[in-house]
């Protein structure tokens, strides 16, 4: 699976470059289905039209991957920036953006991941820091 996970990645990039950020991108296996995994997504410009977010997502994904790749994909799911799962997963890996970060057997939000690849969980629009304020002049 981690071979898909890498076309992932690359497909998590040209969307950034083409449309803008993502907060969350991660490829989910619940329970004990060892072949469906769900692709998790959020970002801002999914949320102004999530349907036509989704699609677009699921177009590339055909573009992406092989016939018998993608028929492990189960579903891309489209969360809003606060969704408690999402806000949970952050506890498990946060800061990355276009990594490759496998993780197994974490419960987040009551569901069981038994495998996960996240390749972007960050926080979009933070306030900035002091240190990050320009001096003004007078």
């Amino acid at each position: 699976m981690k071979e898909i996970a890498e076309k992932l990645r690359d497909l998590e990039r040209e969307l950034k470059d083409e449309k803008g950020p993502f907060a969350y991108f991660a490829l989910v296996r619940e329970g004990e289905a060892p072949d469906r995994w769900d692709l998790v997504v959020s970002a801002p410009w999914i949320s102004a039209d999530r349907m036509e977010g989704v699609r677009l997502i699921a177009e590339r994904l055909k573009q992406k991957l092989a016939p018998q790749e993608l028929l492990s994909i189960s579903k891309v799911v489209a969360l809003e920036e606060g969704n408690p799962y999402l806000e949970a997963s952050r506890m498990f890996a946060s800061g990355l953006d276009g990594a490759l970060a496998e993780m197994r057997g974490n419960i987040i939000n009551g569901i069981l991941l038994q495998e996960s690849y996240i390749i972007t969980s960050q926080f979009l629009n933070r306030i900035p820091t002091t240190s990050a304020i320009p001096p003004t002049g007078t």
